[in-house]
């Protein structure tokens, strides 16, 4: 599983409700039981509630409510993307910092849903190509008059498409995650030390040392730019950030715009 490799040991699913009538959904629950059952991990469920215009916020204030009853790193495989969207908006509004404290996975990678939110949103890639084109053989095989065998064809997922979502690092000092939260969040804004140390609401020297406990690291005191110029690349937990990163925050903040979400 992505997410055990990540380091998450615990996990919960969250699913549509029974009396949706979707099969693909009922079977994507059962799947995560039994895998979690032979894993010999405990796996929390909640279906939730249908969404829609007249009831979107009520439903929300129950995932709310469900989300608080979760522990610190706990990965959440959602149904599907938009579900799982779902979970990064109410996280956001609880302040719940995503994936320092929850981890959200979707399915399906929808090209359009993993940007409308805040954080980029890791998903599990279906054989889309791969299940058209089997569906394409047997369709032409009925039209040859073939009998065709009662089996079902399963084509496997391709792969996890891993981003911001999941990129969990074991973390237990409430300092530290706070400070990665704030970092990941404000990455493009040339943020400084002082502006984490300020979020934080600890001493330089405090934070340095959780630092250095929880991920062997120190914070990096230096200006970026600064640093650039020197040619060299600051060691620790620093400041500057990769591509990956700057493009995940600006596609989410152009979609912030245009969507409005």
């Amino acid at each position: 599983m992505h997410l055990k490799e990540k380091g998450v040991h615990r996990f919960a699913f969250y699913g549509l409700p029974t009396a949706s009538g979707k099969r693909w959904a009922e079977e994507r629950e059962y799947a995560f039981s039994q895998i979690v059952a032979k894993e010999k991990y405990r796996g929390v469920i909640y279906q939730g509630q249908q969404t829609a215009p007249e009831n979107w916020q009520h439903a929300q204030n129950r995932l709310a409510d469900w989300l608080q009853t979760l522990p610190p790193q706990t990965g959440i495989i959602a149904v599907t993307d938009s579900r799982a969207r779902h979970i990064l908006q109410a996280c956001e509004h609880l302040h719940i910092p995503v994936p320092e404290k929850l981890c959200v996975i979707g399915i399906d990678n929808e090209e359009l849903t993993r940007y409308l939110s805040r954080v980029a949103l890791s998903s599990v890639a279906q054989g889309a190509r791969q299940m058209g084109y089997q569906a394409a053989k047997l369709m032409q095989r009925l039209l040859d008059n073939e009998t065709l065998p009662l089996q079902r064809v399963l084509v496997p997922p391709m792969r996890v498409m891993e981003r911001r979502s999941t990129d969990y690092r074991s973390l237990n000092d409430p300092a530290v995650i706070q400070a990665m939260h704030y970092i990941r969040n404000n990455a493009c804004k040339g943020i400084k030390v002082e502006q984490v140390l300020d979020s934080v609401g600890i001493s330089r020297s405090n934070l340095e040392k959780r630092f250095k406990e929880e991920v062997g690291e120190t914070i990096h005191a230096g200006d970026p730019q600064r640093e650039a110029g020197k040619g060299a690349q600051p060691a620790g937990v620093n400041l500057t950030f990769n591509q990956r990163d700057i493009t995940d925050v600006r596609l989410s903040i152009v979609a912030v715009f245009l969507f409005g979400v």
